[in-house]
């Protein structure tokens, strides 16, 4: 029987060391929560946990944000040009004293470079869709670039 009374000190030993991992991971698990002790299932009240007077070790109080001067306003940027809606907003006054009250739908605008009859080369062309079926349902009206302005140069052209 020597052999076996060799072996009960690393018994204890090792039931320690795994008892000591254990708590370990609960204390963890406790101090990482941050929700609150949860509900005990018997129904009984708890007792809750005073806040500690020192913060936990893991979190670090913010500094505090320091104002700098603030630079001189400087202009805005001029706003991006949305050459799409000038050109459904020129198309749609044009169709609408075309046809008034018939307007359904501006869509479907398709740009052009180097077009001849327009003088500065850039050209638009954009569908209308109309309520009534009066000569038509559909039309494309053409656009110029004049300065920063579109102008209604053609339409409508009905298609087939």
């Amino acid at each position: 029987m020597a052999t076996g009374s060799g072996k009960g000190p690393w018994i204890v030993a090792g039931a320690v060391v795994v008892a000591g991992i254990i708590v370990a991971i609960a204390l963890v698990i406790v101090l990482s929560g941050g929700s609150g002790p949860e509900p005990s299932p018997s129904g009984s009240p708890t007792q809750t946990q005073s806040p500690s007077p020192s913060p936990s070790p893991s979190k670090s109080p913010r500094p505090k944000p320091t104002k700098s001067p603030r630079p001189s306003p400087s202009p805005s940027p001029s706003p991006v040009v949305n050459n799409a809606l000038l050109v459904r907003q020129s198309v749609e006054r044009a169709a609408n004293k075309d046809r008034p009250g018939q307007v359904k739908h501006v869509g479907h605008v398709d740009f052009y470079r180097n077009r001849q009859g327009c003088s500065s080369g850039d050209s638009a062309s954009a569908n209308v869709r109309y309520t009534e079926a009066d000569p038509q349902k559909t039309a494309v009206w053409i656009s110029c670039r004049s300065g920063s302005r579109w102008i209604v140069t053609q339409g409508p052209i009905y298609g087939e």
